[in-house]
């Protein structure tokens, strides 16, 4: 029994599907770990911390290979200051909002377009055949 009509379908499916393992696999691994006080202190007395961003009231910690997330308001962030260089992350949830919208839109004229597509194919394959005398 035959799933898929089309065999560039299922291959593109299968793709498709793989992608999406991948990008999920991805986020997971990049996700920081969660620290408390006393390995903050560790970290930041031997230095393994290159520089820190301030994210609503989480503030993630890059190390050389390592990103760890601690809250805001249990450390000391003028101590964190004069160690590690700090930034601010300033989200814009319009852009953000605005980009969402615009891969739906996408998707959506995509699929718009390959239905139009596949539906001129079929209606020249049933097109009877007129003969003019």
């Amino acid at each position: 029994m035959q799933i898929f009509k089309s065999q560039k379908l299922m291959l593109s499916l299968m793709a498709l599907s793989i992608f999406i393992v991948l990008l999920a696999f991805g986020y997971m691994r990049i996700t920081p770990k969660i620290i408390d006080l006393p390995t903050y202190n560790a970290l930041l007395s031997s230095g393994a911390i290159q520089k820190a961003k301030v994210e609503n009231d989480e503030v993630f910690l890059y190390g050389i290979n390592d990103c760890f997330v601690i809250i805001k308001d249990g450390i000391d962030i003028s101590e964190l200051l004069q160690k590690v260089p700090v930034e601010v992350a300033r989200s814009n949830a319009l852009i953000d909002d605005m980009l969402i919208i615009a891969l739906l839109l996408g998707g959506l004229l995509a699929l718009l377009l390959f239905a139009r597509k596949k539906s001129k194919k079929t209606r020249k394959k049933h097109t009877p055949l007129t003969i003019r005398f």
